[in-house]
């Protein structure tokens, strides 16, 4: 019986969208998994797929369906490689089984590659990382004999990333032909399904929550902007009334000494003085703030 068969039961098709930075290796990923018989091809005028692409191969008995996806962080083309990736989950219908997330083995886990992450749990839903399943390439390059394993666990951040995908990783090398790396991917996305999401893909419903999240989320995001410019101008208007009163305090403690006979013992006068000025600091403040009012509304007319 061929190894790929019954991947899932009662189901003969998988499906999986590849996600990842530009030039990460996703075409090529693609190219591999489908065993290369229906290429993924390149815009001919960038070195990037510019739209996503879906093609389906039959290996063994089981129907592979793979979507590619623009890659992300291109600087001409980010706000569309977005849009264009959210087509990603209606070319893919019903759904996909796995969202592949690309990532070379030398590749550091930057501030850019953790808001891709955020990217993504934020187009797809809370909920995206129980479907997806890091995909290493370049695999060759990993040196000193080291493991997968062993260079999981010497970053941190990127550990931290393999266990929110619930330790769902496999390791291609595109450069060379490897037999069996395929297959096992395939292994381990029936795993996935079976162990973690009972067989179920991540479907229209799940993206029309995340679609409903991510609209109340760029809402708020706007709200808190808006109010963000009164919130300073309230903070500068109350740091000039505490200087305002601060000096006619000032000055008023002054006062209060002279009237105090001269003595900075004479508590009473000081006191006195102290409380004169801050009236006075706080008078002047709201004579300017109505002074300004009238001026803005004369302006107006």
């Amino acid at each position: 019986m061929n190894e790929d068969r019954a991947l899932l039961p009662g189901e003969a098709e998988v499906r999986m969208v590849l996600l990842g930075r530009c030039g990460v290796g996703k075409s090529s990923s693609g190219n591999t998994i489908l065993n290369k018989t229906k290429p993924f091809t390149l815009n001919p005028d960038s070195s990037v797929s510019q739209k996503c692409q879906k093609e389906t191969e039959t290996i063994g008995d089981l129907k592979v369906t793979v979507v590619d996806t623009p890659g992300m962080f291109d600087p001409e083309k980010t706000e569309d490689a977005f849009e264009e990736i959210k087509e990603s989950v209606k070319i893919c219908h019903p759904g996909p089984h796995v969202f592949l997330i690309l990532l070379k083995v030398k590749d550091k886990i930057t501030d850019e590659l953790q808001q891709m992450v955020e990217i993504i749990c934020r187009t797809f839903g809370k909920n995206t990382l129980s479907y997806a399943m890091i995909l290493f390439t370049y695999g060759s390059r990993l040196q000193g004999g080291k493991t997968i394993e062993q260079h999981i666990q010497s970053d941190p951040t990127l550990r931290d990333l393999v266990i929110q995908c619930h330790w769902k990783y496999h390791v291609f090398d595109n450069q060379k032909e490897i037999p069996g790396q395929v297959p096992a991917l395939l292994r381990k996305i029936k795993s996935m399904l079976l162990e973690k999401n009972n067989g179920s893909f991540y479907d229209s419903d799940m993206f029309k929550r995340a679609e409903i999240a991510f609209k109340e989320h760029e809402a708020k995001a706007q709200e808190q902007a808006d109010l963000k410019p009164s919130a300073e101008v309230n903070k500068a208007k109350l740091a000039v009334l505490k200087t305002i009163i601060l000096c006619g305090t000032a000055v008023g403690l002054v006062a209060g000494y002279f009237a105090g006979g001269g003595q900075v013992t004479t508590s009473i006068g000081a006191a006195v003085g102290g409380s004169l000025g801050a009236l006075l600091g706080a008078a002047t403040l709201y004579s300017v703030i109505h002074v300004k009012k009238y001026i803005e509304k004369r302006k107006a007319k």
